[in-house]
């Protein structure tokens, strides 16, 4: 049944319906995956909570190319950290949808015992959502003066309506927002004191066919110890 083997129970489903090759349902999620679309919800994640939303679209994607292994990711922080000496801030911008109630409800999928049925089920059955993280991917870090690498391997996304055409990060540090260019160190330093920081994200994106300019937000934190501890 679904709460033994999501994946197994929703194998039967077409898959051609769902548009973001991303269904939720297919792993048991955490709720804030809901509370993190860059819009009216705009939770602050720590860097658990991030990967937590990571391995939640990874576990529910149709696609296994839409994101990469943990494993990846991991090793590519530490190369990083160990050729510039800077922690990766991740990039989550990952459209995905969501069984509606209605659908059930009107019988166009079933409850079965062993399978959720497809009795016709359209994309018009599933809702769609977009999830939008942006967090420092270690969980802390000491220093007064911290070197920080925003680059395209950590820009996760499967938005293709969109570009995303500039980065503004606060980094906690006093200057406000600054733009900040891929694949490339930028530099935030901070009192000697021990304390969380709260980075805030806003993405600004292009739509590719109206040329429309929208703003995404997102906000994390991370706790730093200071030089003075």
């Amino acid at each position: 049944n679904y709460i033994n083997d999501p994946l197994l129970y929703l194998s039967k489903i077409n898959q051609s319906e769902i548009s973001s090759n991303i269904l939720i349902d297919r792993s048991r999620y955490n709720n804030i995956v809901f509370n993190v679309n860059g819009y009216d919800k705009v939770t602050t994640v720590s860097a658990s909570e991030w990967f937590n939303i990571f391995n939640d679209l990874k576990n529910s994607s149709l696609d296994t190319l839409i994101l990469p292994n943990l494993d990846i990711v991991n090793s590519a922080m530490d190369l990083i950290y160990k050729s510039e000496k800077a922690f990766p801030i991740g990039i989550l911008d990952v459209n995905f949808n969501k069984i509606k109630k209605s659908a059930l409800s009107n019988n166009k999928l079933i409850e079965a015992t062993d399978f959720l049925i497809d009795n016709g089920a359209t994309n018009n059955s599933y809702s769609n959502h977009r999830a939008v993280a942006v967090s420092c991917l270690n969980h802390n870090f000491s220093g007064d003066k911290i070197r920080f690498y925003i680059g395209d391997f950590f820009n996760f996304s499967n938005n293709i309506d969109q570009i995303l055409d500039e980065i503004e990060i606060d980094f906690d540090d006093g200057l406000g927002y600054r733009v900040v260019e891929l694949n490339e160190v930028t530099t935030a330093n901070y009192s000697s004191r021990s304390g969380f920081v709260n980075i805030k994200a806003k993405l600004r994106f292009i739509s590719k066919v109206s040329g429309d300019v929208e703003f995404i937000y997102a906000n994390s934190s991370v706790f730093r110890t200071g030089s003075a501890t």
